[in-house]
């Protein structure tokens, strides 16, 4: 019997159910430390970089056309060719791109109805293995406890047979049947895809499931009943409900929407408030929320910003000056990320744009023939950035 209870624990919970207590993590050490700074650093500069170019090549478009713009002679050749000079001004090409916004339909009937499980027709195979699978014994675990909440989704298949094909859905409705459930709440999908219903959906942040499970403790329910509606462990639910004690308002509050391990906030505990929203900020500015990044920004946090300023984390390997030194240059490399990342993804809009202006450009031979003959250092750089397919191997300006 003991045997069989252990063997059911680990397929329910996974390889960690039979390990004896939580395991103790290990300091972070020199090499791991100095490997996280490095990938970081380096993160940072090469995104500084791609910006860097990007503006560049934006800067020069600008330049270029608006001396060829003062050229009487291109102008005339564009009459001939185009019969609008205007047609050569960026901003007039986007402005032709822009369209009115239309009301966005309803992809589904948002009224439910209930349809016999032996009606609905799957779309795709079950994946080998799912029974066993975690993430199946915790919906099991779930519909066992609260039932079905999010309704499956389906599109008609026969209309005279009554039967349904269904679109998402296929792991709750294995599940549905081994729980003997006969009915299914269904959603009337209008067209034939499961593409949005897999991915165009809003998750639920670290945040929200840490409040969502607080109130459920709140009001009597017991963190043994919750563990077996979410299929997990109690000291995963015990973390959980108490991975915000410690944390300032602030970091909180920019953490909201966050996905994260409880271990990154386990790590902030350690720091003071203001320190804490500062790894928040770094965090965010990285979109980097793994537990080892934080416990490299807890090896570079000062000690006077520490909760226990005097039990520092001790890096054996990496001396004072080092931390001191590797704290120094990724502030200035985070200081030029910020000043980029706000304007990055427009520029890079705008140059994808005016690649695409610059090929219709020169797709006409008079004005090719032209440039290359007053202007050759124009039209190469031009091509050079019709050419750039990645930022991440530029063609040289």
């Amino acid at each position: 019997m003991e045997v069989r209870r252990i063997l059911e624990k680990r397929r329910t919970l996974g390889r960690s159910a039979t390990k004896q207590g939580p395991r103790k993590r290990a300091n972070v050490t020199a090499d791991a430390l100095v490997r996280t700074y490095e990938r970081e650093v380096e993160r940072q500069r090469q995104l500084v970089r791609k910006a860097e170019y990007t503006q560049h090549c934006l800067m020069f478009v600008s330049g270029a056309l608006r001396e060829l713009l003062a050229d009487e002679n291109f102008m005339n050749l564009l009459r001939a060719e185009a019969g609008d000079p205007a047609e050569i001004s960026v901003r007039a090409c986007l402005a032709g791109r822009c369209s009115p916004v239309t009301k966005v339909a309803l992809g589904f009937d948002p009224n439910t109805i209930r349809v016999p499980l032996d009606n609905l027709l799957p779309s795709r195979k079950i994946a080998i293995g799912l029974l066993q699978s975690r993430k199946y014994q915790q919906i099991l675990a779930s519909i066992r406890e609260v039932g079905v909440i999010e309704p499956l989704s389906v599109i008609a298949a026969d209309a005279a047979a009554g039967t349904y094909l269904l679109l998402d859905g296929h792991v709750r409705i294995v599940a549905m049947r081994e729980l003997g459930y006969t009915e299914a709440n269904c959603l009337i999908a209008k067209d034939d895809e499961g593409y949005t219903y897999n991915t165009r959906i809003n998750r639920v942040s670290t945040i929200q499931e840490h409040r969502m499970i607080r109130r459920a403790i709140d009001r009597g329910v017991s963190r043994e009943k919750v563990a077996n509606t979410l299929g997990v462990d109690v000291s995963l639910i015990h973390k959980k409900a108490t991975m915000l004690d410690g944390i300032c308002d602030e970091a909180i509050e920019m953490l909201r929407d966050r996905q994260f391990s409880t271990n990154v906030t386990a790590v902030l505990k350690r720091m003071k408030p203001m320190r804490q929203v500062q790894c928040v900020e770094l965090m965010i500015d990285c979109n980097k929320f793994t537990s080892d990044y934080a416990n490299a920004l807890l090896a570079l946090t000062p000690p006077d910003m520490l909760v226990d300023s005097t039990n520092p984390r001790k890096q054996t390997g990496v001396t004072p000056e080092q931390l001191a030194r590797m704290e120094r240059e990724m502030a200035n490399v985070q200081g030029q990320y910020k000043l980029v990342e706000q304007s990055y993804g427009q520029d890079v809009l705008n140059l994808v744009l005016a690649q695409r202006y610059l090929e219709k450009l020169l797709a006409n031979k008079s004005v090719t023939k032209y440039i290359r003959q007053h202007q050759p250092d124009i039209l190469d750089q031009f091509e050079k950035i019709i050419a750039t397919s990645s930022l991440d191997q530029p063609s040289g300006l």
